[in-house]
């Protein structure tokens, strides 16, 4: 292990509107070099990688939209594995990645507090040790009703699903908390959530021998 080196750089501008809105902007680059651990052995990012990106986000009371692109480009070599050929195991990587977010919160009838939203995400991939994975789409829609049965009682319940790349099914995650305040500093809370991880692009289509 020889160490690493990540220099960074951001750059933000917030603005305020008249109207008790926010719009955002912000960029930023960072590079890296040195060991990262997988499951086929440790990789050496060589010194040139980079990840660069650029966000815009708008809010407006509860309602948030957000916008962001991340761009990552390296090369790195295996410490440990060899290919067929003898020689230690290459990896060239290159992706681009765009993803939109929504979400606000509204109240109704007085009871209940819903919030709601989604998201869409796209990517590209260029993978030296995955050539088969090529793109992934993604997009999930979410909702929550914070339900207040009485000055000392809420109970929030919600649920979220996901369409994604290269998941055959949709898949669909419930969440449920009761949360009960005696008094104005203490709240006991008793939940349950389910979730998942997908997989990665190299989890589905590592070709290597």
């Amino acid at each position: 292990n020889e160490g690493t080196a990540q220099p960074k750089g951001d750059l933000r501008f917030d603005w305020d509107l008249a109207d008790a809105s926010v719009f955002s902007v912000g960029a930023g680059y960072a590079g890296t070099d040195g060991i990262i651990h997988t499951g086929i052995g440790p990789f050496d990012i060589k010194k040139g990688s980079d990840l660069s990106y650029g966000k815009a986000t708008y809010t407006h009371h509860a309602l948030s939209v957000g916008l962001f692109a991340n761009f990552l480009d390296a090369d790195s070599i295996n410490l440990l594995t060899r290919g067929a050929d003898g020689n230690p195991l290459h990896f060239a990587f290159s992706t681009e990645t765009y993803n939109l977010d929504v979400a606000n919160t509204t109240v109704a009838g007085g009871r209940n507090i819903l919030t709601y939203g989604g998201n869409y995400r796209s990517s590209t991939f260029d993978l030296e040790i995955a050539p088969d994975s090529e793109d992934k789409k993604e997009w999930g829609a979410f909702l929550q009703d914070e339900i207040l049965l009485g000055e000392k009682v809420r109970w929030l319940i919600g649920g979220r699903y996901d369409d994604i790349d290269p998941l055959e099914d949709g898949v669909f995650t419930p969440r449920t908390s009761l949360l009960f305040s005696p008094a104005p500093h203490h709240t006991f809370r008793v939940s349950y959530n389910e979730a998942f991880r997908t997989p990665s692009a190299i989890n589905s289509y590592l070709d290597v021998a």
